[in-house]
């Protein structure tokens, strides 16, 4: 079982969402970047990593919300940092 590519998969995706969760659940590590129009965003940094975190409210449903930030390629298009980066 241990050289079956899809269970090295999930054990991957797994392993990234419980580092994500660590990284959301200790705010205190946060620096506050912004706090306008009900959005508060938020980075940490380090040597090698870079990472941003916004908090907002939206009243609609969860899919479409999930189906924008699935597609990785559009990131710089709601990102305005990255934008600038281009």
């Amino acid at each position: 079982m241990k050289n079956v590519p899809e269970i090295a998969a999930v054990k991957d995706t797994l392993e990234s969402a419980n580092e994500a969760l660590e990284l959301l659940a200790d705010m205190d590590s946060w620096s506050l970047i912004n706090d306008e129009d009900d959005i508060a965003t938020f980075s940490q940094g380090s040597d090698v990593n870079f990472i941003v975190r916004a908090e907002m409210l939206v009243d609609c449903a969860i899919f479409p919300i999930l189906s924008l930030f699935s597609e990785i390629d559009l990131v710089p298009s709601w990102v305005e940092l990255l934008k600038m980066l281009e």
